[in-house]
């Protein structure tokens, strides 16, 4: 991102998660999601290392022999709360960092940049989208 961009690239992105964590997931694209998963899962054993891939992770992490059997049945029975509730618990928009990386950067100016939008909120009342 070029730096007169980088300001509005951050707002956009941070919008985005907490769209993310604040939004319940679409049942539609959740039911697409899932049959796509359902669909692909025979793909998962077409050669012998795949097979013996998926056989010593189930070794590894000393699963059940029902494994293949109830990874599919569960996947079925995940809903759009539990998905919700999962993202909640594991992401948290307030704790971010943000890491920017580049040799020509001007920190200063990016640095009156970031204090002067310094809340998310105000992200957008500053021209951000």
């Amino acid at each position: 991102t070029q730096q007169q961009h980088l300001i509005d690239s951050l707002a956009v992105t941070y919008q985005s998660l907490l769209k993310f964590t604040q939004q319940p997931i679409d049942q539609q694209l959740l039911t697409e999601t899932k049959l796509g998963m359902l669909r692909a899962f025979p793909n998962q054993f077409g050669s012998n290392a795949l097979l013996n891939a998926h056989l010593g992770a189930i070794g590894f992490y000393q699963e059940s022999a029902q494994t293949f059997q109830d990874n599919q049945q569960q996947l079925q029975q995940i809903t759009a709360q539990h998905i919700q509730d999962a993202i909640q618990r594991h992401i948290h928009p307030e704790h971010l960092t943000m890491i920017v990386l580049s040799p020509t950067l001007d920190q200063i100016q990016l640095r009156q940049q970031l204090a002067m939008s310094s809340n998310p909120d105000e992200w957008q009342e500053n021209g951000a989208p």
